[in-house]
């Protein structure tokens, strides 16, 4: 549980940041605001775009499968990009190169659960549960442009290893995360690559399930997951790591009466965690938001309304945007903020086919485009798609208005509940 105790420090923090925030959006606001246009207008031909100026391009249809489960996308600088999802219990890879040429889907491992990432050199790093004589173990591989390495066991124990996360450092070094039962009931552990050689062992202060890991700029590690609290209900929780070693569990959602989902986090250039996770509610789900620093950590606020089936956050602009994203069951919505500022534009369709688009994902990092990735269920399968959409800045959809506040000074400030 977040402990009263650190509101001294979240005041001096937020209050650095406010200042900060406020001088920057009276600079915006001295000759000419910006707001963002309303999306009421039509679809576009293409029927899966709301929001025509917001997308770059046409989607692209990557291929049909019989399912396209657990997509994942990241972005080199170069603009070559990598995507790697779940196909009945096998493990996809496209890529395409920095000239824009797309090579062929390529069936990988037998696996579930990827996650990927993207290191300096352009080389790209999966992890993956993989079933082994009635054992879930997690397994490493790497593609270098060529070829794939051969799958090595990471976690090596005798309980049921799910949920691999991989993250690299600021440094070069390889972390993952996943959830074990080895201990009798499902912890986290926490693994590096030493040399060509990875160690593990436990978090005892990480009990729970869907870890996640980043990694900032001082090498300091922020682990999030989903554990039961005092309550019994689900709850986010977050952990700091220093060359001291492990801190105390904080609980971000403290919701004793409602679960808290899908902790999801990205950080940006400042090495600010800022992390989203579903809460449940009497109308169901809704994305809540918070960010950090450390053990300082802004009060949670809701972003959507309720009725939500998915969501997401990533950065652009070199991690000077934040972007969360959701989806209600037939349409998707993003919201965006400057890290340097407090507040959040008003929500934007960007996405709509009915009940056929079930789960949408964009890249982590971005620069000028937002990379998102999405599957359709259609009659003969799964069609997986690819699009690129143009962050805030770039928007056609920005435009000027003499006298009009930027919805930055104006934020929305519903109730927790």
């Amino acid at each position: 549980m977040i402990s009263k105790c650190r509101w001294s420090f979240r005041w001096a923090f937020w209050g650095r940041a406010l200042l900060a925030g406020c001088l920057g959006a009276a600079l915006l606001v001295s000759s000419v605001a910006w707001v963002v246009a309303e999306s009421d207008s039509p679809p576009a031909a293409d029927p899966f775009i709301v929001n025509a100026d917001m997308w770059a391009d046409g989607p692209t249809q990557l291929g049909t499968f019989t399912e396209a489960t657990a997509p994942q996308v990241v972005v080199a600088p170069s603009g070559a990009l990598h995507i790697v999802w779940e196909n009945a219990g096998r493990l996809y890879h496209i890529w395409r190169d920095a000239n824009g040429q797309w090579s062929s889907p390529e069936a990988l491992f037998w696996g579930v659960t990827p996650s990927i990432a993207l290191d300096a050199y352009g080389r790209l790093h999966l992890v993956f549960a993989q079933r082994v004589r009635d054992n879930f173990e997690i397994y490493y591989t790497r593609f270098d442009g060529q070829r794939w390495t051969l799958p090595r066991n990471v976690s090596h124990t005798s309980g049921q290893s799910y949920s691999p996360y991989i993250t690299i450092a600021p440094d070069g070094s390889l972390y993952v995360v996943w959830n074990d039962t080895t201990p009798g009931r499902d912890v986290i552990y926490y693994a590096k690559l030493q040399t060509s050689v990875w160690t593990n062992a436990p978090v005892l202060q990480a009990w729970g399930k869907a870890p996640s890991l980043y990694i900032g700029p001082s090498l300091e590690a922020h682990l999030l997951w989903q554990g039961n609290s005092l309550f019994r209900a689900l709850d986010v929780f977050h952990l700091l790591r220093q060359a001291t070693g492990w801190y105390l569990p904080q609980n971000l959602s403290d919701t004793p009466n409602a679960d808290s989902i899908n902790a999801q986090g990205v950080l940006d250039y400042r090495g600010t965690l800022h992390v989203i996770w579903q809460e449940e509610g009497p109308r169901g789900y809704r994305v809540y938001y918070t960010m950090g620093r450390n053990l300082g950590w802004l009060w949670p606020e809701p972003l959507s309304e309720p009725g939500i089936v998915d969501a997401g956050i990533s950065t652009s602009e070199r991690s000077t945007f934040v972007h969360v994203w959701w989806g209600d069951g037939t349409t998707w919505w993003t919201r965006w903020r400057a890290v340097a500022s407090l507040h959040w534009s008003a929500p934007i369709q960007f996405l709509y086919a009915g009940s056929r688009v079930i789960d949408v994902q964009f890249a982590p990092w971005n620069t000028q485009q937002l990379h998102a990735l999405w599957w359709e269920r259609t009659l003969s399968g799964a069609n997986l798609w690819y699009g690129e959409a143009r962050t805030p800045v770039r928007l056609r959809l920005y435009f000027a208005q003499v006298g009009v506040q930027s919805p930055w000074l104006n934020p929305s400030s519903p109730s927790r509940r």
